[in-house]
């Protein structure tokens, strides 16, 4: 399959009312709010969230890829992922992310996981076009059986 020279993504938003907005990209829909801190209600995804949540969702969605293609005998796969966002004279801006990935592996795939892993990351499109670093931080572990670990 030829991949695109170029891709073109569409979102819309409608505000609700309030400090609440749905957020809508290619016909799904989130319900979004300022952070809490910023007068927002709780319990609702933030541009911030949404962003974080970009970083890290593209880091798996390469590494998939890559590890299907390699035939990594993937198991399971989990992260958490972190920014700060700094105030600088009188505007917030992200100063640094780290995404935290734990992989599960079949036994004798862990240094291509690893390899693989670091390819997606430094290869996610939005890892590159963001201006503040954005560190990884991996384990992997292999099992020999296909059960979850």
């Amino acid at each position: 399959m030829a991949l695109p020279r170029e891709c073109v993504y569409r979102t819309s938003l409608k505000w609700e009312s309030g400090n609440v907005w749905r957020q809508c990209g290619e016909g799904v829909a989130v319900e979004c709010a300022p952070p809490p801190e910023f007068g927002g209600p709780p319990n609702h995804w933030t541009p911030e969230h949404l962003l974080l949540a970009a970083i890290e969702s593209c880091t798996l969605s390469a590494f998939l890829a890559y590890a299907q293609h390699a035939r990594i005998g993937l198991l399971d796969y989990r992260s958490a992922s972190e920014a700060k966002m700094v105030l600088e004279g009188k505007a917030y801006r992200f100063t640094e992310a780290v995404v935290r990935v734990e992989v599960a592996v079949r036994e004798g795939d862990a240094k291509s996981a690893q390899s693989l892993l670091e390819k997606a990351h430094s290869r996610c499109p939005l890892t590159r076009s963001v201006n503040f670093p954005v560190r990884l931080e991996a384990k992997i572990a292999e099992h020999q059986s296909r059960t979850q670990p």
